[in-house]
């Protein structure tokens, strides 16, 4: 009977709370101008081709839509060098499938769109890696506040000294594999973020894993990364095969996917988690977007259910 009072009592007071809280919204205090420019992304690594994609910006208020550009000059230069100008292949995408980037590599992207001038920024795939060695599988490794449990997977890190680098766990899966190597069938998959809670990562605001190497720069370092599991997912999935993606990408790429994360996590804030706004990380001179070089390793956990 107290239980059926308490919920009377809070439904009164939602009750009465709403009204107050209803309020006409106009649109005279509301900015509806935004910087038109283009917009720029590519992501490099030795084992794919350039691949740049070129839009223009679109408003928040009044377009959803991307805004392909079919007719922009999109070339790839090695200090004063073209190395390559590439066809556009549609939807504001230009590839040449023979052009591939090399690692140590100072690369400039040079953009012309008609009616906007030059875009331009450099980057390079990282020389000198870290070698990520798994070491296992725990289950039931972490429990959170609402009382789920985290399966976690460990690793160690064999990391470079004398330069920095930073480091992203991506967590692949594909449960149609029948034999042979989830390394082959890793495009077919879906992929997760991995979390930790290891001070590595949590010194970055956040336990999603990005990091740098400030705590162990050219140590042996030993990691966790922690996943929920759920029992719809442990009881349908038998067999699945796991693929962690380590990605160590240059300072570009590492400050904008630690934004990028930050940002997504943020659309997600409310009243009772906020969180402030993250603006975005761009290295494009005269327009938006970002040109990072990446190093990719694949480790195959071998996990079963």
């Amino acid at each position: 009977m107290v239980g059926k009072s308490k919920s009377y009592i809070w439904l009164l007071l939602f009750i009465a709370i709403i009204p107050a809280c209803v309020q006409p919204v106009g649109t005279e205090g509301f900015d509806f101008s935004y910087e038109d420019a283009p917009v720029v992304n590519c992501f490099f690594t030795p084992a794919k081709p350039f691949c740049v994609h070129v839009s223009l910006t679109a408003s928040m208020y009044l377009d959803t839509a991307f805004t392909n550009i079919d007719d922009a000059v999109v070339s790839i230069i090695n200090e004063n060098d073209t190395v390559a100008v590439l066809p556009h292949i549609g939807d504001g995408y230009y590839r040449d499938e023979n052009v591939h980037p090399r690692a140590g590599v100072l690369y400039t992207l040079h953009v012309e769109v008609p009616g906007y001038g030059s875009v331009q920024a450099s980057d390079s795939i990282p020389l000198s890696v870290g070698q990520v060695e798994f070491i296992g599988h725990e289950e039931d490794a972490w429990i959170d506040e609402d009382g789920d449990f985290y399966d976690g997977l460990n690793f160690l890190i064999h990391d470079v000294p004398s330069v920095n680098n930073y480091y992203e766990f991506v967590k692949w899966y594909d449960f149609n594999s029948e034999g042979g190597s989830a390394l082959d069938s890793i495009s077919n998959g879906s992929s997760s973020f991995l979390n930790s809670n290891d001070p590595a990562v949590r010194q970055n605001g956040s336990w999603q894993a990005i990091f740098s190497d400030d705590l162990f720069n050219g140590s042996d370092y030993p990691i966790q990364m922690i996943y929920y599991v759920s029992n719809i997912w442990s009881s349908s999935h038998q067999s699945g095969v796991e693929v962690v993606e380590v990605i160590q990408g240059s300072y570009a790429f590492y400050t904008y996917r630690l934004t990028y994360l930050k940002h997504d996590e943020a659309l997600y804030a409310d009243f009772w988690d906020p969180m402030e706004p993250i603006i975005m990380y761009s290295n494009i001179e005269n327009g938006y977007g970002i040109f990072a070089g990446y190093h990719s390793q694949l480790i195959e956990t071998n996990y079963t259910d």
